[in-house]
């Protein structure tokens, strides 16, 4: 921020320029503003003044909001529209050539910062030059990311849950465990959508809100739940989805007729798949915190299991059939039904 007051002092013509503001604050600015306070009161330069309460306010360290300051500035009656007018110019001059600067420092230091990672998340090589691969300058590093490995970060940090009781994270960088800034967030963002990849909702309701974890939470909680619900399911392993799946056909055959009986010889990873959806639901329906979207999932599980029982009441059963072989000798012929119709 010395150069932010630096640029400032040189703005608004000076005439003592003082560029350290880390000590002796006070006399910093009886030295700056001296020959404008001597004045006559018709010719002192008001928004001298009003950038001086902002210079003697606010130090360096501390985390300076210049855009409320203004405007109070801008909303206080006692200031008259003149005054208001040559308050927004000095100001935006300012701005201007101190992004100016900024984004040259920025060039500058992008440009001779070491690149540490050349890999994806999986350790395969990645070129700087694809155009689904993004150079990434943080903590005077730079790190190459594919459109992919950052969706997959976003997506994991935004729907962290614990018993499905959503808390989103941070997103950080894996490689440093820095939180990502918002300039960062905004150029993955932008980067994804001039990939022309699909940019997933979560992550657009992410940038909707400004990158505010908080706001985040508050007016998408039910989506972000959802999300980490399919996100659960889509990770759990063949055998967790085998037993979910019969789970809840042992919880529904009470209610149809035939029942549906699996073989414990029928393939487990068949059972899986069919029944991913339904497992979906069925979690929705017991563990959404929106009473709308449990019932709708209530709804639509049973629909669907009753269509499931209807076109397909001999699901999962063995079957064993006896045919003559060349010999004219009786064989055992084994098979399945794994036919599915939803």
């Amino acid at each position: 921020m010395n150069s932010f007051y630096y640029i400032l002092q040189k703005i608004l013509n000076n005439t003592n320029v003082i560029y350290d503001f880390t000590e002796n604050y006070q006399t910093n600015m009886e030295i700056i503003f001296k020959d404008e306070l001597d004045k006559y009161e018709k010719e002192r330069p008001l928004v001298k003044i009003l950038f001086s309460i902002y210079i003697h306010r606010f130090k360096p360290s501390d985390s300076i909001k210049k855009i409320q300051f203004i405007w109070n500035l801008l909303n206080n009656v006692f200031n008259n529209p003149n005054i208001k007018n040559e308050l927004i110019d000095k100001f935006n001059k300012i701005q201007r050539v101190y992004f100016a600067f900024s984004k040259l420092a920025y060039i500058y230091k992008f440009k001779k910062a070491k690149c540490q990672i050349t890999t994806d998340l999986y350790f395969n090589a990645i070129n700087i030059d694809d155009p689904n691969v993004i150079q990434i300058y943080q903590n005077n590093m730079t790190y190459l990311f594919t459109v992919n490995d950052l969706i997959h970060l976003l997506t994991i940090a935004l729907t962290n849950s614990s018993h499905f009781f959503v808390k989103p994270l941070e997103c950080k960088n894996p490689y440093n465990n820095m939180p990502f800034s918002n300039q960062i967030l905004y150029n993955i963002y932008f980067f994804i959508k001039q990939t022309q990849t699909e940019i997933p909702e979560l992550i657009h309701q992410f940038f909707i809100e400004e990158f505010d974890l908080n706001c985040f939470l508050h007016n998408n909680q039910q989506l972000i739940q959802t999300i980490s619900i399919k996100e659960y399911v889509s990770n759990l392993s063949t055998i967790k989805l085998y037993e979910y799946g019969i789970h809840i056909f042992n919880k529904f055959n009470r209610f149809f007729h035939p029942e549906i009986i699996i073989h414990e010889d029928f393939p487990k990873k068949k059972v899986a798949d069919v029944m991913k959806p339904f497992i979906i639901l069925y979690f929705l329906s017991n563990y959404s915190s929106n009473y709308f979207n449990k019932n709708h999932a209530t709804k639509e599980l049973h629909l669907k299991l009753t269509l499931f029982y209807k076109y397909n009441p001999f699901f999962g059963r063995k079957y064993i059939k006896i045919i003559k072989n060349e010999l004219n000798q009786p064989t055992q012929r084994v098979y399945f039904n794994d036919s599915c119709y939803v």
